[in-house]
């Protein structure tokens, strides 16, 4: 069982502007790295998703030792920018940039993403992990 669930917000910047999200890190007695899920909102979304969606997964995935990262796109939720000039090549881009951060995060085991919009399968081709779709 894990002895201990640690939330905490984590933010990078991608071509000037502050994408926020957060970090949910499982935490037991002798483990140090943990397996990650990396889950991207669709348009008009959010790190939170309708009905807390995002929040409860991750929250789930951890109490089987599974670590979980959520972010909102430029123009959504609490990151910068505005709606109005969100573009697909540039969400492709902050997804890139969103998965490097997550590679070199001190805890991460590895990691799969969760394909829940059609910018994520833009970068599938250039990734070196596996994806899996959220039905």
């Amino acid at each position: 069982m894990w002895s201990n669930i640690i939330e905490y917000p984590v933010s990078i910047e991608v071509n000037g502007l502050t994408l926020r999200g957060m970090a949910h890190q499982p935490e037991q007695e002798g483990v140090s790295k943990h397996p990650v899920v990396i889950l991207f909102h669709g348009i008009t979304g959010s790190k939170i998703e309708g009905k807390f969606l995002f929040v409860r997964f991750a929250r789930e995935l951890m109490k089987y030792g599974i670590g979980c990262f959520r972010f909102d796109f430029s123009g959504s939720g609490e990151s910068d920018g505005s709606f109005a000039e969100m573009t697909f090549s540039g969400e492709v881009q902050e997804g890139k940039e969103v998965v490097n951060m997550v590679k070199i995060v001190d805890w991460v085991q590895y990691y799969n993403t969760y394909v829940n919009n059609d910018v994520t399968i833009h970068f599938i081709k250039d990734a070196d992990h596996t994806f899996s779709k959220l039905s």
